[in-house]
């Protein structure tokens, strides 16, 4: 996602000068008087520099995503988009917004991001399961099958309290089923779960 900085190709540029220079050093100890050179000593100091890379993974793996937060929405209507993003600006939420009217317009962007942009997609979607006439359930199962969408927080938004719909949601892949907000009190939820889901913790 967005966040993430952590690349294998990277990590593999960084460890092999580690290792060319753990060689030589053992190498360059050959032609000096009163020393020989190790085999042992050459993995000892490439382990040193992959548990270096370890670290940074697993700080990469476990860190916080960086504000402030993309949040992609596809809902046809304006006014529940504006209450989201005025929820997240009273609690003080920093965020970039992405508006997306249609199933086939979230589809259009996160083909060009799995293409293009890849790594640079949004923290959080969100998802209106009640579009008229089009399957948002096929589009919530292929932006889940994305590889760059493995660590993308999805909360599906339902039209009603439909315990059949919340299930196939979170068996396609969804984080979290909510109705669609329409009162204060919903939008305010709605917020406060968006925080908890790009903090790491997923609801129960």
């Amino acid at each position: 996602m967005r966040w993430q900085t952590w690349h294998w190709r990277w990590a593999l540029c960084s460890f092999v000068p580690v290792a060319i220079y753990a060689g030589l050093d053992e190498y360059h100890q050959t032609f000096t008087q009163y020393r020989t050179g190790a085999v042992a000593d050459s993995v000892l100091d490439m382990a040193g520099g992959l548990l270096a890379l370890v670290l940074l993974w697993l700080r990469e793996a476990t860190a916080h995503p960086r504000l402030p937060l993309s949040i992609a929405v596809v809902d046809e209507h304006p006014a529940e988009v504006y209450g989201i993003a005025q929820v997240l600006h009273a609690q003080g939420v920093p965020y970039v917004l992405q508006m997306l009217e249609s199933p086939q317009r979230a589809r259009h962007f996160f083909d060009r991001l799995a293409t293009q942009d890849a790594g640079r997609g949004p923290d959080l979607l969100l998802l209106d399961f009640s579009f008229p006439g089009l399957d948002t359930r096929a589009l919530l199962q292929w932006i889940t099958a994305l590889p760059g969408c493995r660590r993308l927080r999805i909360v599906v938004m339902i039209g009603a309290d439909d315990p059949s719909v919340e299930e196939q949601a979170r068996a396609l892949g969804a984080d979290a089923v909510v109705p669609k907000p329409v009162s204060r009190q919903q939008f305010k939820a709605l917020g406060d779960l968006i925080k908890a889901l790009v903090c790491g913790n997923r609801p129960a």
